[in-house]
């Protein structure tokens, strides 16, 4: 419904023979590979939640984030509440792939902490 009202576009990535290299080299799927160029080529922000895609975007340079930093920057923006976001953030912790420092320190930046 959104792609067919044109609120979300699909762009293809053009770089064939980088993707198959960046999936290659990192390990990653065939997608992820993808949108790592297409990040990469557009100079924009990747969203992400695959560690080893997290590792490619750290050694080349890319700027990520993560279903964590999305929920943070959208409670400390108060475009949800804090108890809204600790229960999407209890929801990431149960299905996501997160360790206990990290989503700590989700909890603690939600709750009004550092």
């Amino acid at each position: 419904m959104l792609i067919s009202e044109g609120n979300i576009k699909i762009i293809k990535a053009t770089k064939q023979e980088m993707i198959n290299k960046v999936r290659i080299d990192f390990k990653i799927h065939t997608g992820e590979a993808e949108a790592l160029c297409l990040a990469k080529e557009k100079e924009c922000p990747l969203a992400v939640d695959d560690l080893l895609t997290i590792k490619a975007c750290k050694i080349m340079n890319q700027s990520f984030l993560t279903a964590i930093h999305f929920l943070i920057n959208i409670t400390e923006e108060k475009r949800i509440d804090n108890q809204i976001a600790l229960a999407k953030l209890e929801k990431i912790s149960f299905y996501g792939r997160y360790n206990r420092r990290i989503t700590g320190d989700a909890l603690k930046r939600i709750k009004g902490g550092d």
